[in-house]
């Protein structure tokens, strides 16, 4: 299977995807920190297909693959943000999706969809906005599941809510074949030492950090990041490349992105991306169930 990375960020879709052995055709991304890191992390070609601006890609342009993945903007949705939902100046770019998906004829879309956005995208103006993106997406012949996944749950220490949202055209509810549940593992629970405003909470070692967020500033101007207890007793806050490793990145990856990149810009990059770990586990059940369409021909 081929895949599109839109709103790719460090690459956490395309190294999930890539883990089910899918191969990405290219990505779009504005953010040119972001950008630097995932160059630098899969060591991208002149002749992949690139647009840093969703907003300027046309339908015609496009690669044909079998599946788009995009983790869309979330700061008008998150209950950080200012609520605007969908209308937002940011989350409304999910609509480009649309835009792109509608522009491309039926027969050349993808067969696959996966959007990744934050929880609050189910409850945002009393479920309005989501309601709207799933007619959306119906509206071009989609048929919709979606899920809410703890990163905790696929492998890695982070207490990190997402809904995951998996679209597909060449079969529906009727057939048997569902994407959710997603098989999980164990996650272990949330010891809070402290409490007290983000930035000042200090969770213990042994347990599992709170989500990752990328808000701007934030105590000691780390990205709002949180403190962690050390096995000496001591408080510290969490290494950049500690917060790469909780979104599942490995060493290898973080130490080509630090090359190219200050640490507060990876601090930014580690809240705003997909857990590896959760895309790889979406990924493969889309596999399997693809696998058993392609032996019965659909």
């Amino acid at each position: 299977m081929t895949f599109l990375d839109f709103f790719s960020g460090i690459g956490g879709f395309r190294k999930g995807l890539e883990l089910c052995g899918m191969v990405c055709k290219g990505h779009c991304e504005i953010d040119k920190y972001a950008d630097r890191s995932y160059r630098a992390i899969f060591n991208v070609k002149e002749d992949e297909w690139f647009e840093p601006d969703i907003t300027k890609v046309e339908a015609d342009r496009l690669p044909r693959a079998d599946l788009w993945a995009g983790g869309f903007p979330c700061q008008d949705i998150s209950v950080a943000g200012q609520g605007r939902g969908l209308a937002g100046e940011r989350s409304s770019l999910f609509f480009e999706m649309v835009r792109l998906l509608a522009g491309t004829p039926a027969q050349a879309r993808p067969n696959w969809l996966v959007f990744e956005n934050v929880k609050n995208l189910l409850s945002i103006h009393e479920g309005w906005d989501f309601a709207i993106l799933l007619h959306s997406l119906a509206e071009i012949g989609y048929h919709i599941e979606y899920g809410l996944l703890n990163s905790k749950f696929h492998g890695v220490p982070q207490n990190r809510e997402r809904v995951y949202l998996v679209a597909y055209r060449h079969f529906g509810a009727g057939s048997g074949r569902t994407v959710f549940p997603i098989p999980a593992g164990e996650g272990g629970p949330l010891s809070q030492i402290l409490g007290g405003m983000q930035g000042r909470r200090v969770y213990c070692s042994k347990g599992i950090s709170c989500t990752l967020t990328s808000l701007g500033g934030g105590f000691a101007g780390k990205s709002g990041l949180y403190c962690v207890q050390c096995s000496i007793g001591s408080i510290r806050r969490l290494t950049p490349r500690e917060c790469w490793r909780l979104q599942g990145f490995t060493d290898e990856m973080y130490e080509k992105a630090a090359a190219v990149n200050s640490e507060n810009q990876l601090y930014k990059q580690a809240g705003n991306s997909v857990t590896i770990s959760v895309v790889a586990s979406v990924g493969r059940r889309i596999v399997e169930i693809q696998e058993e369409l392609d032996k019965e021909g659909l």
